[in-house]
């Protein structure tokens, strides 16, 4: 999953190789009737609620592991009633995906919330009053009439980070002087940079331009490298999202959010359905960011005897936190990946 953008920075997500800095992540999390207040369209007459909050991460001089654990309202959700190779449709009377999504070209996320697919997750640009074009082939991957859907609208750097150049979370600055959002582009190691100006606008680091409404997609890791000395908090008010999420995982190097604001580990991530398991050499690799070494990563594989297990030490791994941004080292083919809700959560949407 990547932002949509074309120009990229190639840097190397190994480990040893950037030295990204240690954040820590903490959340508020109020459980609030919102559905309300947050304009849903529903394609049924049924209403639901969703728990929201807040969450704020330190960001420390040095590069910073950053994922996005709330995410932007609802706009719509319903029944798929004729589900196709590259697009979707819900005939429901009400449903107008024109009026509820406005114009088309503004990335928006589609999450299958029912059904085989429950989870999956795949991005939005084009749509009429009834029909989704989405990325993704839905009926290839188990998606029938009948499952239940939401899409929301992937926030922009700009709603994400403010333009605020004086008290917001960025250091504006130049291309050499601001804190740098790197956003992934799809390809595995490669980044698009983008920066704060003094002017209040982002920036493209190259080429150099303007790059405004950039989107980021809720399963991408974020790098935010942080140039000047102390701290700043980067608060991200939103949803929780209570279900399971599917994402595609490719061959080598896949930089993801965790998702889920609070309480996820690897040993509750349900992480190893979906990966290689192996040995330390053969089997897929998480690298958690080290809460003790900044730049360093935990390196922690599912062993063929059904434990996770640490690379180094050689050992089964204690219960290790997913929070922020992790790395999936893929060692076989693409696949979809699975995280789910922690299982300690007793929250009903």
């Amino acid at each position: 999953m990547c932002s949509g953008t074309q120009h990229s920075h190639s840097i190397h997500p190994q480990p040893r190789t950037p030295k990204h800095t240690v954040m820590k992540t903490k959340l508020t999390y109020a459980l609030l009737l919102a559905a309300a207040a947050s304009g849903v369209a529903l394609g049924q007459t049924t209403a639901y609620t969703t728990p929201v909050g807040y969450s704020t991460t330190t960001l420390k001089n040095g590069f910073n592991n950053v994922g996005l654990t709330l995410q932007a309202p609802t706009k719509v959700a319903g029944d798929l009633n004729v589900i196709g190779t590259t697009s979707v449709q819900d005939t429901s009377a009400g449903v107008n995906f024109t009026t509820s999504l406005g114009a088309t070209g503004v990335l928006h996320v589609l999450e299958v919330t029912s059904g085989p697919a429950l989870g999956l997750v795949t991005e939005i640009t084009t749509w009429t009053a009834d029909t989704i074009t989405t990325v993704d082939n839905l009926s290839a991957a188990g998606v029938v009439a009948g499952n239940t859907y939401r899409i929301r609208k992937a926030p922009t750097l700009e709603e994400i980070f403010t333009t605020n150049t004086v008290s917001g979370p960025l250091t504006a600055g130049s291309a050499t002087t601001a804190d740098i959002v790197y956003v992934p582009t799809g390809v595995p190691g490669q980044y698009t940079q983008y920066f704060l100006s003094t002017a209040g606008a982002f920036r493209k680091v190259s080429p150099a331009g303007v790059s405004p409404n950039v989107p980021v997609v809720f399963l991408d890791g974020l790098f935010i490298q942080r140039k000047a000395a102390g701290t700043k908090d980067l608060v991200v008010s939103g949803e929780v999202k209570t279900d399971k999420t599917k994402g595609p995982l490719v061959t080598g190097f896949n930089y993801l959010g965790t998702v889920y604001p609070v309480g996820s580990t690897i040993q509750n991530s349900g992480l190893e359905t979906s990966l290689l398991a192996g040995s330390a050499t053969t089997a897929d690799l998480i690298y958690v960011p080290s809460t003790v070494t900044p730049g360093q990563y935990t390196q922690v594989f599912r062993a063929t005897a059904g434990t996770w297990r640490t690379v180094s030490p050689a050992a089964v791994a204690p219960v290790i936190d997913l929070t922020g941004a992790i790395f999936i080292q893929r060692k076989a083919a693409a696949t979809t990946y699975t995280l789910n809700p922690p299982s300690t959560w007793t929250v009903t949407p």
